[in-house]
């Protein structure tokens, strides 16, 4: 079994796709543990509408490769456009087990994950202790690091929660 941690966004009816992937996730493997939803503004802010994210982190059979395909067909069956001014819904692979793998249009870590509070937070929430496999750092120390930093404002949404089956 392989330990992912999944990052989720929206800004088209963000609230119910998140809920609708976060759903949908449960099906590919385990969920260990997920974060808060939180909001942060569409950069640059002609972008669109804010966004919703969120992290979680789950045990998976499936490898780098099929898990990002299974991914995307995910998106795609939840309303994702990729040309598409709004994104109904973004699912990508943040960190998996501890590899470094940049070819062929899969890159873990998620380069975004060391420079973008709005994955390094839910992340971190998911299992602050981890090391990112690249920097070294804690995922609390990355998260700490990009919320002095980041331009873009994250404000944690508690009227909106991820449930898992049965909880």
């Amino acid at each position: 079994m392989h330990k992912a941690f999944l990052c989720l966004g929206s800004n088209d009816d963000a609230e119910l796709r998140i809920s609708e992937a976060f759903l949908a996730l449960q099906d590919i493997g385990p969920i260990l543990t997920v974060s808060h939803v939180y909001e942060s503004a569409a950069s640059p802010p002609s972008a669109g509408p804010a966004y919703l994210n969120a992290a979680l982190c789950l045990t998976t059979q499936l490898e780098p490769g099929p898990l990002k395909t299974t991914l995307r067909a995910l998106e795609q069956r939840l309303g994702r456009a990729r040309a598409s001014a709004t994104v109904a819904i973004d699912v990508d692979i943040c960190l998996f087990d501890r590899i470094v793998v940049h070819e062929d249009g899969l890159n873990i870590p998620h380069p975004l994950l060391s420079r973008r509070a709005y994955m390094a937070v839910p992340v971190a929430e998911c299992d602050p202790d981890y090391r990112h496999p690249e920097t070294n750092e804690t995922l609390r120390e990355l998260a700490a690091r990009l919320e002095r930093t980041d331009p873009v404002t994250l404000t944690r949404r508690d009227d909106i929660t991820l449930r898992l089956h049965g909880s």
